[in-house]
């Protein structure tokens, strides 16, 4: 299924698009902006980053390009337009290209979040030094959910106890993380509709992704079980 876009373009030229979904998401809309120039620089994940396909493609690269341009000089038509658009929405994904590139974009995400009440907000970042900034001063309303994107042997200061997201190499998971993880079951409009998907997680908890590119049956919910299953049976003598 091909979900169209809605674009908000002002006179002088500047225009924001915002996608109303994807196969992974469903009906569910976001706004994103270019990989690598808007994430941390040392991110271990640039050179396996999950949207350098599609990010690449000349049409997907420029509408991320000029949301980008909009913010930088033209902050209030970018504003404008994602709360607009949230206004109208249940549930709205900020980047999913891109990361949170300052303060600034996070105070701007935090006013969208808290001007449109009837919307969950949701971002992944691994941008941990300005959230954690922003947060230092800065409550997040209620209906805005910020997961810090976890990467093994990548540092992080999660001194706020965010959501945190896992990602599933293969290679195992902090015990904790492990046992109490929501695991990923690309489907955010199904996790929405039961009503436990990253939208609510909680502060403390986790969701546990899969390596990029990966479907493998582990990530079932059954398969799952009978994983840890096995190794309770081990550390039990069973």
């Amino acid at each position: 299924m091909k979900y169209p876009t809605k674009k908000y373009i002002h006179p002088d030229g500047y225009t924001v698009t915002i996608s109303t979904g994807n196969s992974k998401m469903g009906e569910i809309s976001s706004v994103s902006l270019p990989r690598g120039i808007t994430c941390p620089k040392d991110v271990p994940c640039g050179k396996v980053c999950y949207m350098s396909a599609l990010s690449a493609r000349p049409n997907v690269r420029n509408t991320y390009e000029e949301n980008l341009k909009c913010y930088q000089e033209f902050p209030e038509w970018f504003w404008f337009a994602v709360e607009f658009h949230c206004k109208q929405e249940y549930f709205f994904r900020w980047n999913v290209c891109g990361d949170i590139p300052s303060e600034d974009y996070l105070e701007g995400m935090i006013s969208v979040a808290e001007h449109s009440e009837n919307c969950k907000h949701l971002v992944f970042t691994k941008n941990y030094k300005d959230v954690n900034a922003v947060l230092d001063r800065i409550e997040l309303p209620e209906n805005m959910t910020v997961v810090f994107s976890i990467w093994e042997g990548y540092p992080f200061n999660n001194r706020h106890n965010l959501p945190e997201a896992w990602v599933d190499f293969g290679k195992g998971l902090p015990e904790i993380v492990e046992w109490t993880g929501i695991r990923c079951r690309h489907n955010c409009t199904e996790c929405n509709m039961y009503g436990k998907s990253c939208w609510g997680l909680q502060r403390g908890e986790y969701v546990i992704l899969p390596a990029s590119g990966s479907r493998k049956k582990e990530n079932d919910e059954q398969e799952m079980q009978l994983k840890l299953f096995e190794k309770w049976r081990k550390e039990h003598g069973a």
